[in-house]
């Protein structure tokens, strides 16, 4: 095991961690029919002014493909500043990451059988 000092260990963690990626969340209306656009606009707005590098859209809700789709594209319309967003579809028969930069649309789910 390496031998490291604490005032080393902050030292390196200074210069070598910097920011952090924060999670967003999808919100939805009232009526719980949709995903709320002003709502996810605030939460990457809000992320932006705390100084987070990035976002993971979070799947792990009860939302449908294209709803999240629809929220990835929201997030990545809100974004002022060239931050990172990542986005994970977790299907039951396979893990399928997305990624999604303000330049690029999302990928597409493999067609069955590939």
């Amino acid at each position: 095991m390496p031998v490291y000092s604490r005032k080393g260990a902050r030292d390196r963690a200074r210069e070598k961690l910097v920011g952090a990626i924060n999670c967003t969340i999808p919100s939805f209306t009232q009526d719980l029919r949709g995903i709320n656009d002003k709502a996810i606009r605030h939460d990457v707005a809000l992320a932006e002014r705390h100084g987070f590098l990035g976002t993971l859209g979070v799947c792990e809700v009860s939302i449908t493909l294209p709803e999240y789709l629809d929220f990835l594209r929201v997030v990545r319309d809100e974004v002022v500043i060239s931050m990172p967003i990542e986005g994970e579809l977790i299907p039951l028969s396979q893990i399928m990451p997305i990624r999604l930069s303000a330049t690029n649309e999302p990928a597409r789910p493999a067609p069955k059988g590939d």
